[in-house]
């Protein structure tokens, strides 16, 4: 039995990491962190889609953004349509972040409206230095952010004790 952790972007696949390592310990089976640079909302959408079908016996966890506007619409047609089948249903809500449970075997991490509307409660430096949790780097940001705001690692603390439950 494998966990499958598919963030949408850098900034998300940080706190993929940092999920996985906690995570870790608690999940009886191998932790995977799958993420490609051309990955979108869009295309983590369809391959969690994909690994459900043809993964019978292993989790899926996404991490996304819910978005502004139109595009936040997207995320709601596919909860009513192509994840309506799974039954969705919401186990919490921290910080405007949105962990729902799809079925048996999927859970989506939602920040609401994006990882760095979540993010400036934790970093001021994001106020006048937009671009710091973008690109490549956006990962090593997001974990050095981890190992020195104690509240950063409380709030991440609170969403792995949500995502983790139910999980067996």
């Amino acid at each position: 039995m494998s966990l499958y952790i598919i963030p949408e972007c850098y900034a998300n696949k940080g706190v993929g990491e940092l999920v996985k390592e906690s995570i870790g310990n608690e999940f009886k089976g191998k932790v995977h962190v799958i993420h490609k640079k051309w990955f979108g909302r869009d295309r983590v959408l369809k391959e969690i889609l994909k690994l459900i079908k043809t993964l019978k016996s292993d989790y899926v966890i996404a991490i996304i953004d819910y978005e502004e506007g139109l595009y936040r619409r997207y995320i709601d047609v596919i909860r009513s349509g192509k994840l309506k089948d799974l039954s969705c249903t919401e186990e919490g809500n921290i910080d405007s972040t949105l962990i729902i449970r799809c079925g048996s075997r999927l859970k989506l991490i939602i920040f609401d409206s994006n990882i760095e509307h979540v993010l400036l409660r934790y970093d001021k430096e994001l106020e006048s230095n937009p671009m710091k949790y973008k690109g490549e780097k956006a990962e090593r940001e997001i974990i050095k952010l981890y190992e020195k705001n104690t509240k950063f690692k409380e709030y991440l603390c609170s969403l792995v004790n949500i995502v983790t439950r139910n999980l067996t």
